[in-house]
């Protein structure tokens, strides 16, 4: 009898240990570590199709620009994590894409997708980050890898010339892809044409993760997780010459 319990105890072990593996195996490396100008050349054809801008679409007073370095996406959620209240940030400056700017009528731009590496999105837990992405975002399937916006419309923006050292507000609309899964969303957007000829866009909305298919493993010591995740973008974009 001490025998087979004690294969028993051996066989349990053997599956615990197993599994604190498998939690805390690395995820997947991203394909590519760029700039993200780099990064948008060599995945934006695979990953999103989108027609070319043309100087045509846009009318003869628009400047194309391209998401550059100081740029970054975050995800934020609110949990209660071993009693206490936390509002879990994960971030990364892996983004790409390029916008092309009707100075003379700021609702006429055009942008080519909008792509975030989502396996390089880091919180302050390595842990919590491999989760997410083997768990949650399914970032090991290659197809999973990005999560993509493409803007289809920019709203409510004022009309007339938007001059260097301006800052308006309006509404982008256009369609989310996480982990597969597409449904249109509407940021609420400050931008900003800086007197340097660069342009700042911050973006942020509250989503509901589940439209997506996405749901969080229930974890013993997160007693509580919030049912929205609020998405967050500053992206600095420089003319491109």
């Amino acid at each position: 009898m001490s025998s087979k319990l004690g294969g028993i105890i051996a066989l349990i072990i053997i599956i615990i240990a197993g599994a604190v593996w498998y939690v805390t195996l690395p995820a997947e490396e991203p394909t590519v570590q760029a700039q993200p100008e780099v990064l948008q050349e060599e995945q934006v054809a695979e990953i999103a199709s989108s027609s070319p801008i043309t100087e045509e679409d846009a009318g003869l007073a628009s400047q194309q620009y391209q998401i550059s370095t100081g740029s970054a996406v975050e995800y934020r959620i609110d949990e209660v994590l071993r009693g206490e209240d936390v509002t879990v940030i994960g971030k990364t400056d892996q983004v790409s894409g390029k916008f092309t700017v009707t100075l003379t009528d700021l609702q006429a731009t055009q942008a080519d997708p909008i792509m975030i590496n989502a396996r390089t999105l880091a919180t302050d837990s390595g842990g919590r980050d491999n989760a997410v992405k083997r768990f949650v975002l399914n970032t090991d399937t290659p197809e999973h890898e990005f999560i993509v916006f493409a803007p289809t419309v920019f709203v409510d923006f004022p009309a007339g010339d938007f001059l260097p050292d301006t800052t308006v507000t309006g509404t982008i609309i256009g369609d989310l892809t996480i982990s597969g899964t597409t449904n249109e969303v509407r940021f609420p957007a400050t931008i900003t044409h800086a007197s340097s000829g660069a342009i700042q866009i911050v973006a942020e909305q509250a989503i509901a993760y589940e439209r997506f298919g996405l749901t969080i493993p229930d974890v013993p010591f997160v007693a509580d997780v919030a049912d929205e995740i609020t998405l967050a973008v500053s992206l600095i974009a420089e003319p491109v010459e």
